[in-house]
C-alpha cells in the first residue's frame, strides 16, 4: 500500500496568512498540517509516499526532503498548471502502481486507516471513501449509501432541499490503480465533480464511516479550532512538549517572569519569554522564541514563532505572524489577523477582523478597522530614510537582509562597485557576510572592509570611488537591535 498526500492548494480564504506560507505548511502547535499527515500514513504502515505540489513547493520541499527524517520515503508532482484533484494524482500514475490511500495535505485526522484498508481488501471495489456524519453537510460532498455502504448517490456540496443525509465525504481515499482509467491525461479532472458520480453509477465506490477525528482546514475558524482540538487531546495525536501544568505544554529554555500567570489549556514553545505580571489565558499558543513582554494579556490567542509582543499589550482572540513586531500598549480584538513582518506601533488598535498583510507597517497610535489595512500611508520607524532599523530576529532576520541585498543590488550595473561594512560585533559581521553572499549571487562587484564605525564607512565610500555602500551596525541604544544604512 502507498500513499498520496494533495498538498498543492493555495489557500486563497486563509490570506493573508498563505501569502508567505503554503496552505499544508501552516503551523499546528509548530508542526506544519503536512507533518501529522505524513506521521499518519507511517502509522499505519505505509512509507512510499507521493506528494503533489504547486503553490509554493519549494517551501515543502525544503522542509521535508526525502523524508527519512520522519521514516518515509517523499516523491514530489508538480501540479502545475493545477489539475484538480484527480488530475493531480494523474501525475503520479508511474509510481501508484499498487494499491493507495489519497489524503489532503490541509485536513487533520486521526482516522484509523488500516481499518479502513481492511474494509477496501473485503468489499474488493475501486474506490473505498472515508465518510463522517457532521450537523452541517453544505460545504461537502454529500453521500448517500446502501445497507452494504455502497455509495448510491453522491451530491456536491448540496442546498438543503438535497439534504437527505448528514454523511459527507472527507477527501479521504484508498484506490485501486485502475482508476487512472477514468482520469484523462493533462486535463483538469475532479474527483467529486467528475469522477465518483460517474462511479456511483457502476457499484465502483464503496464508503467506510469513520469515528475518529477529522477537520478540513478551509477557513480561519477552523485553523483556530485545529490547535484548540489538539490542545484539548480530541485526536489522539501527541504533543511534543512536557506538560509543565495541567494541560499546559512548554518547550525547553521557556523564561517565565515573576508574577506571570498561565492557565490551560495552552502551549508555548521552546525559547519563548514572557515577560512579569503577564496573563496567558486558556487556548493561547505561543510559539517558539516569541516574547510576551510584561503585563500583556492574551486570550485564545495564536502567535507564531519569532513574533515579538510588547508591555501593556491585549491580545483577544488574535492570530500574529512570524517574525512580527508589536509595539507597547497594543490592543487587537477578536478575529482579527496580523501577517508575518509586520509592525505594529504603540498604543494602536487593531479593530474586530482586522487584518494586516505582510511586511505592512502601522504607525503609532492609529486604528484598523474591520476592513483591513494593506499598506499605511507613513513608514512605520523601523523602516526609515536610507535606513532600516529593527530587532534581530524580529524585523532584521537572515532573510529579510538577502531581500534588501538584492533589491539594493538591483540599483546597480555592471562594473560599479559597492562597499559592504559592518562595525566589530558578532551578529553585524554575520549580517555582512549573508548580505555579500546574497549581493553576489546577482553579480554585482563589492569590496568588503574592516570592521569600523559609520563616519569612516562614509568616507571610505568616496575614497575608493565606489557607487554606493551599506553598512550595518548594532543600535547603541537598544537591546538587540540593529540598523541597516545604505
Amino acid at each position: 500500500m502507498k500513499g498520496v498526500i494533495l498538498a498543492g492548494g493555495k489557500g486563497r480564504r486563509l490570506r493573508p496568512l498563505t501569502c508567505n506560507t503554503p496552505k499544508p505548511m501552516l503551523p499546528l502547535l509548530e508542526k506544519p498540517v503536512l507533518e501529522y499527515n505524513i506521521e499518519l500514513l507511517r502509522q499505519h504502515g505505509i512509507r512510499e509516499i507521493a506528494i503533489t505540489v504547486q503553490y509554493m513547493s519549494a517551501a515543502i520541499k525544503q522542509y521535508f526532503g526525502d523524508g527519512s527524517k520522519w521514516g518515509v520515503n517523499l516523491y514530489y508532482f508538480e501540479d502545475s498548471p493545477p489539475l484538480g484533484t484527480a488530475g493531480s494524482i494523474k501525475q503520479a500514475e508511474k509510481f501508484l502502481d499498487e494499491p493507495f490511500v489519497v489524503i489532503s495535505g490541509d485536513a487533520l485526522t486521526d482516522f484509523q486507516l488500516s481499518e479502513g484498508i481492511t474494509f477496501h481488501e473485503q468489499k474488493k471495489r475501486m474506490v473505498t471513501m472515508f465518510v463522517k456524519e457532521v450537523e452541517n453537510p453544505l460545504s461537502f460532498g454529500l453521500v448517500v449509501m446502501n445497507k452494504e455502504q455502497e455509495v448510491t448517490r453522491y451530491i456536491e456540496k448540496p442546498s438543503w432541499n438535497e439534504v437527505v443525509s448528514n454523511i459527507v465525504n472527507t477527501g479521504i481515499y484508498i484506490m485501486e490503480p485502475e482508476i487512472f482509467s477514468y482520469i484523462p491525461p493533462r486535463e483538469f479532472f475532479d474527483f467529486s465533480q467528475d469522477v465518483f458520480p460517474l462511479l456511483a453509477n457502476k457499484n465502483a465506490l464503496f464508503a467506510y464511516l469513520s469515528e475518529g477525528y477529522w477537520l478540513d482546514i478551509g477557513t480561519f475558524d477552523q485553523y483556530r479550532q485545529a490547535q484548540f482540538d489538539l490542545l484539548t487531546k480530541k485526536l489522539q495525536v501527541p504533543i511534543p512538549y512536557t506538560e509543565v501544568l495541567p494541560m499546559v505544554w512548554m518547550g525547553e529554555g521557556v523564561t517565565i517572569g515573576k508574577g506571570t500567570k498561565i492557565h490551560g489549556p495552552s502551549f508555548i514553545g521552546e525559547g519563548a519569554r514572557i515577560g512579569a505580571g503577564s496573563v496567558i489565558e486558556p487556548y493561547s499558543i505561543i510559539g517558539k522564541n516569541s516574547v510576551v513582554s510584561s503585563y500583556s494579556h492574551l486570550q485564545k490567542s495564536i502567535i507564531f514563532a519569532n513574533a515579538h509582543i510588547g508591555k501593556y499589550c491585549e491580545l483577544l482572540e488574535t492570530t500574529i505572524g512570524e517574525h512580527t513586531m508589536v509595539e507597547d500598549d497594543v490592543t487587537l480584538f477578536q478575529k482579527s489577523i496580523v501577517a508575518d513582518h509586520c509592525h505594529i506601533g504603540k498604543s494602536t488598535v487593531i479593530k474586530q477582523k482586522g487584518k494586516l498583510w505582510p511586511y505592512k507597517a502601522i504607525d503609532s497610535h492609529s486604528v484598523v478597522g474591520s476592513a483591513g489595512v494593506q499598506e499605511s500611508e507613513k513608514s512605520a520607524g523601523w523602516l526609515q530614510k536610507s535606513r532600516i532599523v529593527g530587532r534581530g530576529n524580529v524585523e532584521i532576520t537572515p532573510q529579510f537582509i538577502v531581500k534588501v541585498a538584492m533589491a539594493y543590488g538591483s540599483l546597480f550595473t555592471k562594473g560599479e562597485s559597492i562597499l559592504i561594512g559592518s562595525q566589530e560585533h558578532i551578529e553585524t559581521t554575520s549580517y555582512k557576510n549573508l548580505f555579500l553572499h546574497a549581493i553576489h549571487g546577482i553579480g554585482i562587484h563589492t569590496m568588503e572592509c574592516k570592521e569600523m564605525n559609520e563616519s569612516l564607512f562614509q568616507y571610505s565610500i568616496q575614497d575608493l570611488q565606489c557607487a554606493g555602500g551599506v553598512f550595518i551596525q548594532a543600535e547603541k541604544e537598544k537591546r538587540d537591535c540593529y540598523k541597516v544604512v545604505w
